[in-house]
């Protein structure tokens, strides 16, 4: 199973590296590689990327910004 992991870079994303490495190969994806920002960028990248599963911890914590 392809496993597409995003925020990476982050806490919570970093941490599940390891335990969904059990499941499959995960693939960790960077702003570059996947901005959720561009929602209109979302759907070429997860074509060129093939992914079974997405999983996206990735947040926003700057939250008075």
């Amino acid at each position: 199973m392809r496993i597409l992991l995003t925020g990476t870079t982050g806490q919570i994303g970093g941490a599940l590296c390891r335990p969904l490495a059990d499941l499959g190969e995960v693939i960790p994806v960077n702003r570059m590689q996947l901005d959720l920002s561009r929602p209109e960028t979302i759907a070429e990248s997860l074509d060129l990327l093939k992914p079974d599963l997405v999983v996206n911890p990735e947040a926003y914590t700057a939250v008075k910004g």
